[in-house]
């Protein structure tokens, strides 16, 4: 009988520090989905045009989600990437947003961790966001010059 080859399993990597959570105190209570569309619609009242959603998950079950999967990263999708990339300089001196958002009961993936730090690595505002009000008064901080 044949040994069965190690795998390679890295080490998690926690979430940089300085990349906050807003409203993880009273997370929203919901589909992420529908926090999602209503993100959407606050979003677009700011004006931020050029703003969007980032969907990368399948909602596929079983083979069916593992092929979907594999499509979309031979087409170039990456697997953690935010919810939000919002590619307007920020009233702090950012280049852009990354914001992930989370309901109740999510947690952040390795991957989605990854991704956050390496955005901010590189001079982005990166945040995870728990409800609609947290992510309208970021909004409104991040970018005074708009509606907000």
């Amino acid at each position: 009988m044949k040994k069965q080859p190690k795998l390679y399993k890295p080490e998690p990597v926690e979430l940089n520090h300085a990349i906050l959570h807003y409203g993880k105190e009273t997370p929203y209570i919901g589909k992420e989905t529908d926090f999602q569309k209503s993100s959407a619609a606050i979003v677009a009242y700011h004006g931020l045009t050029f703003a969007y959603h980032v969907p990368n998950e399948s909602r596929r079950p079983g083979q069916a989600g593992n092929i979907e999967r594999m499509m979309n990263k031979a087409q170039g999708v990456l697997s953690g990437v935010a919810d939000w990339c919002i590619p307007y300089k920020t009233s702090y001196g950012h280049p852009g947003a990354y914001i992930e958002l989370k309901a109740k009961c999510g947690d952040l993936t390795q991957g989605q961790i990854n991704f956050l730090n390496a955005a901010f690595e590189q001079g982005y505002f990166c945040a995870v966001v728990w409800n609609l009000d947290s992510f309208e008064a970021l909004l409104k901080n991040l970018y005074k010059k708009s509606k907000a």
